[in-house]
């Protein structure tokens, strides 16, 4: 492990979902990746989170990690949040808790289903845990929605995750707007 550059991949995922061939089936497959590339670290979410419930993506994405061999603190569990865990009887409970135990503090908004507007209060119910949100620019480069979260939620980092070269103007006015958000570089040149 030590001979491992200090390389973190913050975009990474794993499990079989519904609609696709996974990149990954398990974590396994994925730290067996990381190896070949050299990458010390990766930030993670389970499919089963975006593809079915996002707790129960979360509850086998910590499953997985604990049962792979190397993956505990190679592997770093990010969680999916949806806005309808607002309304499920235990969920915002279940996942403070999940987050307290396992020191999660990255959490996944996938805006294909779900807007920052729609997170926005369940991000406010989570502030005691600090979270950190990612969101990927592939489900669109929304800057007037970017500045509306970063602006409504100054202490909560909003990082944007994919961004090509066509992004990169409005990427960089979010960044100079809103100290809160930042830039994943996998895809910068």
């Amino acid at each position: 492990m030590s001979s491992l550059p200090l390389l973190f991949d913050a975009t990474k995922y794993f499990g079989i979902g519904s609609n696709e061939r996974p990149d990954f089936a398990t974590a396994g497959q994925l730290l067996e990746h990381l190896d070949r590339l050299g990458i010390a670290r990766a930030l993670c979410w389970h499919v089963i989170s975006r593809d079915q419930a996002p707790m129960r993506g979360n509850r086998m994405l910590l499953s997985e990690i604990a049962a792979t061999p190397g993956a505990k603190g190679r592997l770093i569990p990010a969680f999916t949040i949806g806005p309808a865990m607002q309304y499920e009887p235990g969920a915002i409970e279940e996942l403070k808790e999940a987050m307290a135990e396992h020191g999660v503090r990255a959490v996944r908004v996938f805006r294909s289903r779900w807007s920052l507007l729609q997170i926005e209060p369940m991000i406010r119910t989570l502030h005691g845990q600090r979270p950190v949100v990612f969101v990927d620019a592939r489900e669109g480069m929304n800057a007037r929605e970017f500045l509306d979260f970063g602006e409504a939620l100054p202490t909560v980092p909003l990082v944007i995750l994919h961004t090509m070269w066509g992004d990169h103007i409005a990427l960089l006015d979010l960044m100079r707007r809103c100290r809160n958000i930042y830039a994943d570089t996998s895809w910068m040149p």
